[in-house]
């Protein structure tokens, strides 16, 4: 094969790979109504899925290293750690990845919310991976037992860089049984302009 048809031929396939739809399966729960609540108090932390792809070892610099008790709990869960460490009063929230992709985007992540150093729950009932419906943003802490995550809504239509809407979903620290859980209070979807 010759060098040009070669050349042709990875262009293609980055044309196509850039304009696949996003998958439209991991979303779902953010349209039911009401809003699902998945977490369930007194729970220990999910275990991260063990990955074979070798991205992370070349992703270093956007892992952060385990400061605090709870970056240590979801660390030795397996997780890697990455984007801002975030505290408002009682209430702490660290994200952690299972893996990365080719350009060291988090596949396979999960935010996990702390209180006074008890694990209280994850902001989706199952890991998500970057540009794929239900994947989100970082958290916006209100006070110390609020807050509103934004999560990327894609149509089976979406180019992968563009979903078409988004759904901020309100979360609340209760207490149940003197062990404090997240729960879902309010969902709202709006689309995003072209």
């Amino acid at each position: 094969m010759r060098v040009q048809s070669i050349v042709s031929l990875l262009t293609s396939a980055a044309v196509l790979a850039c304009s696949v739809p996003a998958l439209a399966d991991s979303g779902s729960w953010l349209d039911k109504k009401p809003v699902l609540s998945w977490n369930v108090p007194g729970v220990a932390i999910p275990k991260a899925v063990k990955s074979n792809s070798g991205n992370l070892s070349r992703c270093t610099s956007t892992i952060r290293k385990p400061q605090t008790p709870a970056d240590r709990m979801v660390a030795s869960a397996g997780w890697k750690l990455f984007g801002p460490y975030q505290l408002y009063a009682d209430t702490a929230i660290v994200m952690g990845e299972a893996d990365a992709d080719g350009m060291c985007r988090p596949v396979g992540y999960q935010g996990f919310v702390f209180v006074r150093g008890r694990f209280a729950g994850t902001l989706s009932p199952k890991p998500v991976d970057d540009r794929t419906d239900g994947a989100f943003a970082i958290p916006m802490l209100y006070d110390g037992s609020t807050f509103t995550v934004t999560y990327q809504r894609y149509s089976d239509k979406d180019p992968l860089c563009c979903p078409s809407r988004n759904t901020a979903v309100t979360f609340k620290v209760v207490q149940q049984h003197g062990v404090p859980v997240v729960v879902t209070v309010d969902a709202s979807t709006t689309k995003n302009s072209s």
